[in-house]
């Protein structure tokens, strides 16, 4: 992240508030499966499969909070995590900022990419916390996207007794079901 934000002092999750882009139900009728016996199994794997998705895009797929510290805001700053969509609140130094001192930006579900903020003139100065909505609404999360999940749940599925130490014996390299995903990436800079 820092490659976007050198101010970057840290940035994390502190809230999930979306539900998974595949149901427990969907994933288990793409599966075949009629029993309750693997659930926590199969739950475990969608999990596991929007956490691949989330690396190999580098984007935010379930809906969460997220606070992002800044040493300091520089104009415009660019937000390092995609899509954003709204700037809940910004605090300088422990002292709330009121929304009139900066502009925000969404990005990330269309065009812009990234979401900015730009502080205004009479902006503070100090270490800052933004605290931000980001990820995908629940039932907006682009159909290719699902598709590589289910293809990929569907993968660690029927392949789950060949895992080992992290490694799959029949994992192939990078394959047309990847391509799902090509729209999607964000390219280092």
């Amino acid at each position: 992240m820092s490659q976007y934000l050198p101010n970057t002092v840290s940035l994390a999750c502190v809230e999930v508030t979306g539900s998974e882009p595949i149901s427990l139900d969907d994933a288990k009728l793409y599966l075949r499966v009629d029993t309750d016996a693997d659930d926590d199994l199969i739950t475990m794997m969608i999990s596991a499969a929007r956490a691949e998705a989330e690396g190999k895009t580098r984007r935010v797929i379930r809906q969460s909070t997220w606070q992002w510290v800044s040493s300091e805001i520089v104009v415009p700053s660019q937000v390092p995590v995609t899509p954003c969509s709204a700037c809940t609140s910004v605090v300088v130094d422990g002292a709330e900022v009121d929304p009139a001192l900066y502009e925000f930006t969404s990005g990330g579900i269309a065009v812009p990419l990234f979401a900015t903020i730009v502080p205004l003139l009479d902006f503070p100065k100090g270490q800052t916390v933004l605290t931000l909505s980001c990820g995908y609404a629940d039932g907006a999360v682009p159909v290719d996207m699902v598709k590589w999940m289910f293809t990929r749940l569907g993968d660690f599925y029927e392949q789950r007794e060949s895992y080992v130490s992290g490694s799959n014996f029949f994992e192939f390299s990078r394959n047309f079901v990847d391509a799902l995903l090509d729209p999607y990436l964000i390219p280092d800079c």
